[in-house]
């Protein structure tokens, strides 16, 4: 596991030992999500594998965190994701990777079993508390 702190010097590392950053699917169907990650800096991971076929070497760069649906379509979606070897693994861009902060709420979305966009969440409509009477008081008339 990776601290957020040494994440970009990792990629370079293993970069230099002839692995590319690249993504994976993810099991999800296609839409929009929120990713939430977890606390602390152990949430980052980079996975080194080479293709039997061609011995191109990659560096999957993963994240754990829940992945949860944020349309209508896919609301009952929900995956938990870690960085350990039996966990099922979030594989994002080394970009988006180098980005994201433990204990953060992401919107992502999901095409092709791929992570194509992830920004910060932006909660819409959001109220202004100047705008909010909490309390009204009662006017009294004198008799």
């Amino acid at each position: 596991m990776i601290n957020s702190v040494d994440r970009r010097d990792a990629l370079a590392e293993s970069k230099n030992r002839g692995f590319n950053a690249i993504m994976s699917g993810l099991g999800l169907p296609a839409g929009k999500y929120h990713l939430m990650t977890a606390s602390g800096d152990a949430i980052f991971a980079i996975k080194e594998v080479q293709s039997n076929s061609t011995g191109q070497k990659f560096a999957l760069t993963l994240v754990a965190g829940v992945v949860r649906g944020a349309e209508e379509s896919n609301s009952l979606e929900e995956k938990v994701f870690g960085v350990g070897p039996t966990d099922a693994q979030l594989t994002v861009t080394a970009d988006q990777w180098l980005l994201i902060s433990p204990n953060t709420k992401y919107d992502i979305e999901i095409v092709n079993g791929r992570v194509k966009t992830l920004k910060a969440y932006e909660a819409n409509n959001i109220v202004d508390s100047s705008e909010v009477v909490t309390k009204k008081k009662k006017s009294v008339t004198k008799v």
